[in-house]
């Protein structure tokens, strides 16, 4: 019999920002406004990250 227990308390900070990146300025332009990536970034100084990207695209049917 397999004996698998685990017992532990996580915590996850999470940042989102949905924006246009612009590869030359290193920014996602979120509302209106330009966010630095790195700068972003500074709260996380030292920790282990998991980075997902994700490219959304939409087709509005309801016209057609």
């Amino acid at each position: 019999m397999a004996k698998n227990y685990s017992y532990k308390e996580s915590k996850v900070t999470t940042k989102k920002l949905v924006g246009v990146y612009d590869v030359d300025t290193h920014t996602l332009e979120v509302d209106g406004e330009d966010k630095d990536i790195l700068k972003e970034l500074e709260d996380f100084d030292g920790a282990i990250l998991e980075v997902t990207m994700k490219v959304k695209e939409e087709t509005d049917l309801a016209d057609e």
